[in-house]
């Protein structure tokens, strides 16, 4: 079984700064969680999960969908069936990568190429 466990021994400390402890931070991590700010957010989402994500789990992104759709925001959902954190299996990584190139073309702003001197 693959595991990204290491990641998480040397992740954790940015972890902790940036989304907060996983125990006794329970305020924080309910503040900021981005399922209650939905209302904030401006711009187009694309979220994409694995169905068989042990670290986090599928239902987390599913109710995000829900919410920013519930909401009126502009969302974009992606399930990949036989898939863990990330994207591990090679026909799911193409899916998610065309996907994301696409949405980034329909999406980011066309920004003028400086004329040259």
């Amino acid at each position: 079984m693959i595991s990204d466990d290491k990641w998480y021994d040397w992740g954790y400390e940015w972890h902790a700064t940036m989304v907060g402890g996983e125990r006794g931070d329970r305020s924080r991590l309910r503040e900021n969680s981005p399922l209650r700010r939905v209302a904030e957010i401006r711009v187009p989402v694309l979220l994409g999960h694995g169905e068989d994500d042990q670290r986090v789990h599928v239902r987390q992104s599913r109710r995000m969908a829900d919410a920013l759709r519930a909401a009126g925001k502009q969302v974009e959902y992606l399930e990949f069936p036989d898939e863990v954190h990330g994207f591990l299996l090679e026909a799911n990584r193409i899916r998610w990568y065309e996907r994301f190139a696409d949405f980034f073309e329909k999406n980011l702003v066309t920004r003028p190429v400086p004329a040259a001197d």
